[in-house]
């Protein structure tokens, strides 16, 4: 008997500790996908943690996030609108989300329509990929 794979990473999981960037402008209404991970064929993605930071950290006020997984094109539930106050790059903030296989995952993020400056973030997304394999 093994313990889950989204719970605790088994033998054989691919760690994932990725740091993106971008600049992001002012009320883009589309937002601007600042990380994307494919998830390989034959694996799972346990996403364990996210955090954000800026050049200027005061633009943290202004950031919101969703996460989005394609297919099928449609944000993760939980995850949509959120303020950029959770975690931080050093210590990323505990999520728990789990994706199957072939799938890919994208943090869109946008800045406040009121803000007439365009900020420099950065998001770091931590998990891991694993298989289920029966013993």
């Amino acid at each position: 008997m093994s313990l889950p794979g989204e719970d605790f990473p088994p033998a054989g999981a691919i760690p994932v500790d990725q740091i993106n960037e971008a600049d992001v402008a002012s009320g883009a209404a589309a937002g601007t996908a600042i990380t994307t991970i494919t998830v390989p064929d034959t694996y799972r993605f346990r996403i364990a943690g996210i955090g954000f930071g800026a050049e200027d950290e005061s633009g943290l006020r202004f950031l919101s996030w969703t996460l989005n997984v394609s297919p099928p094109g449609a944000p993760v539930y939980g995850y949509v609108n959120m303020p950029a106050a959770i975690g931080s790059i050093a210590y990323p903030a505990f999520v728990f989300i789990v994706l199957g296989s072939s799938v890919t995952f994208t943090v869109q993020v946008v800045n406040n329509a009121a803000v007439a400056v365009t900020y420099h973030y950065f998001v770091r997304t931590q998990g891991w990929y694993y298989s289920e394999k029966e013993a």
